[in-house]
């Protein structure tokens, strides 16, 4: 026999993580929906949602015109954005992949460019100048190992 208990469970479909939700809905009446059953939640436990942080991101189906969503909570609109950025990822209303692409490229194309500044590194390129390959010295490689503090025994364990 079981003791009866005011248990309730509401199952939601989100992204948990460690202080931050995503609330992943199809409709702009599914995602006011969610946003009240996430708020009632946050009521039942004492915790509260931080209204500068919350934000709504609307991603249309490729060919669908865009059209902002006018999200309420506790009778305030929630503002819409176009990019969200989370744990080194940035998420776009755009749904295509190429403005992520370009900003991880731009992004090692500045570490590669700093590193080149902090320790002189040159690098060997595979196309012909002047009829040669062109490759490093044994001295700029010398210099770059000192620079960094690299050593025969670094070089092996690497």
């Amino acid at each position: 026999m079981q003791a009866p208990t005011r248990v309730s469970t509401t199952t939601v479909h989100d992204l948990l993580f460690a202080d931050n939700c995503v609330l992943n809905t199809t409709t702009k009446a599914d995602m006011q929906r969610n946003m009240e059953l996430l708020a009632a939640g946050c009521t039942i436990f004492g915790l509260t949602i931080n209204m500068d942080t919350t934000v709504v991101m609307h991603q249309p189906t490729p060919g669908d015109d865009y059209n902002a969503p006018r999200i309420n909570f506790n009778g305030a609109e929630l503002k819409n954005v176009e990019n969200f950025a989370y744990l080194g990822s940035t998420l776009s209303r755009n749904t295509r992949i190429y403005n992520e692409v370009t900003r991880r490229i731009s992004k090692a194309s500045q570490a590669f460019s700093w590193l080149q500044a902090l320790c002189g590194i040159v690098t060997a390129s595979s196309y012909p100048r002047n009829g040669r390959c062109t490759t490093p010295s044994s001295s700029q490689h010398s210099c770059t190992e000192r620079r960094l503090g690299l050593s025969m025994s670094t070089k092996l364990r690497g």
